[in-house]
């Protein structure tokens, strides 16, 4: 792991966020208590996941784009699965996300919803609290519904996508260089 110097790790109530290796956190980023980030993701400058009383997981090669928020709830963690990307100033509270979905920019999933796996949540979306979308479920408005499903062809755009956030996230660790800034 190397991190740009302004990005901090906070322990709370004993609990410090722990972080797999080829991870980038950009600067400003912060991560507080019971954080726990897989290898190959990436934390965007700014965001903020905060896993003070429930614990936060970040899956493989997932991206958490600028701005966005991560909080949990009260028996409600947050679990964002492997290979997904969330769009910039999103917000994930207390939610679940399956493997390989793509949460659009300035999105709001709320308390308990669940996102299966390979779904689109488009921008601007509100997922009210305790609602549920199954696998490869195309999701927008507010408050949110299915609209349709992913395609095979726009769920190979959404892996490009995060695969393209792999190979940046490497580039900005390779800019930090083996002693970072």
């Amino acid at each position: 792991m190397k991190i740009d110097t302004s990005a901090q790790l906070i322990p709370y109530d004993g609990n410090r966020p722990q972080v797999a290796g080829g991870v980038y956190l950009a600067a400003g980023v912060v991560l507080v208590g019971s954080v726990y980030v897989a290898e190959g993701a990436s934390i965007w400058f700014n965001a903020v996941l905060r896993a003070d009383y429930e614990p936060i997981h970040i899956g493989k090669n997932t991206n958490i784009q600028d701005g966005t928020v991560v909080h949990i709830d009260h028996g409600f963690p947050t679990v964002v699965g492997d290979d997904v990307t969330v769009g910039h100033a999103a917000v994930i509270h207390g939610a679940v996300v399956g493997d390989g979905s793509l949460i659009g920019m300035n999105s709001t999933l709320l308390t308990g919803s669940r996102v299966g796996a390979g779904c689109l949540v488009a921008a601007g979306a509100v997922i009210r609290e305790h609602a549920e979308f199954g696998d490869r479920a195309l999701i927008a408005g507010v408050p949110a519904k299915q609209i349709g499903t992913v395609s095979d062809e726009m769920f190979e755009r959404m892996a490009q996508n995060t695969s393209s956030y792999v190979s940046l996230g490497a580039e900005y660790l390779a800019m930090l260089g083996a002693d970072g800034p």
